[in-house]
């Protein structure tokens, strides 16, 4: 068994192995197996996929005002493959 956590800009896993874990927590350690620390880029990808999971549409203008993202950035053109591909989906309704 094993757990996930998402931090603001980092994802942690716990041990897999109760002994590990056990182990690490009897060591005043957290149990944390590997984890992987996100860049800007990577933050900014996992906010738009969480509202186009909650919201079905990722808002432009909140998350260029959120990550201070210059309003010269084209935020379509950055995720323009991903919305062509978006386009493609019928709704399902």
């Amino acid at each position: 068994m094993t757990s996930i956590s998402m931090l603001h800009d980092v994802y942690v896993q716990n041990h897999k192995p109760l002994k590990n874990y056990y182990q690490a927590i009897d060591s005043d350690e957290l149990p944390i197996e590997r984890e992987v620390i996100l860049d800007v880029d990577d933050i900014i990808d996992h906010t738009v996929i969480m509202e186009l999971m909650c919201q079905l549409q990722p808002s432009q203008d909140e998350i260029q005002e959120k990550y201070y993202l210059s309003f010269n950035c084209d935020f379509a053109k950055s995720f323009s493959q991903e919305q062509c591909q978006l386009r493609q989906l019928k709704p399902m309704v």
